[in-house]
């Protein structure tokens, strides 16, 4: 599934919140062996063949990123590295 950010991650329900608007927020639930963590999001588009390509040059140090995905109608979008991040959590 191909999940739209926004601006940054879940900042759309963020700034609602912080406004005191009453929303529905969507979150991503991740978990591994030990972890388990949710990430706010803004959208869910579905399902969408999309092409990766590997992060090069100054963006290869980006945090629990893997990859960029060239969406269908012309997006660009970040891929995180699932395992890394919840390892991190």
């Amino acid at each position: 599934n191909v999940i739209q950010g926004g601006k940054g991650v879940g900042e759309k329900a963020m700034a609602e919140k912080a406004k005191g608007t009453k929303t529905q927020s969507l979150y991503v639930v991740l978990r591994n062996d030990q972890n388990r963590i949710a990430i706010p999001v803004d959208e869910m588009l579905g399902q969408q063949l999309v092409l990766l390509r590997p992060l090069q040059g100054p963006l290869v140090g980006i945090r629990n990123m893997m990859g960029l995905a060239l969406l269908s109608g012309g997006e660009v979008g970040m891929v995180v590295a699932v395992d890394r991040l919840a390892d991190a959590a």
